[in-house]
């Protein structure tokens, strides 16, 4: 898929600005990269990989089509991000987000109606957003 059918159709599902989409995630050769330092992500560690996975995940499933979503691709971008820690991930990571669910095979990951709300405060934090500033 081309990059601004990527962004176009993420930015339809998602309701989040294309520029906004493209100043936190980048897509080559079909993997999506978080663009912004790990640092912004939250102000924990669990906090961070909660954020990536929400917007890998939310980005292969409603940017790329993927449907399981590729849940290796989005563990490849939390060990690059170096947040990915194997024992905690499903059990206090994946499992808090309302949006995303892991299914019975381990390397799948399904989308779940309140992805758009954790994709979008993801994408919130990346950009270094307050409550204030999103009128909460």
């Amino acid at each position: 898929m081309d990059e601004g059918t990527f962004f176009s159709r993420l930015a339809d599902e998602s309701d989040v600005e294309e520029k906004d989409l493209r100043d936190v995630l980048t897509l080559s050769g079909g993997t999506i990269h978080v663009a912004p330092a790990t640092r912004k992500l939250g102000g924990s560690k669990a906090e961070g990989a909660r954020n990536v996975t929400a917007l890998v995940a939310g980005a292969r499933a409603f940017g790329l089509g993927e449907d399981p979503i590729n849940a290796i691709a989005v563990h490849d971008e939390l060990k690059r991000k170096k947040l990915w820690y194997a024992n905690n991930y499903a059990s206090k990571h994946l499992v808090v987000l309302d949006g995303f669910n892991q299914v019975a095979e381990p390397t799948e990951i399904r989308t779940a109606s309140k992805w758009d709300k954790e994709f979008r405060a993801a994408v919130d934090q990346a950009l270094g957003r307050t409550e204030d500033e999103n009128g909460d």
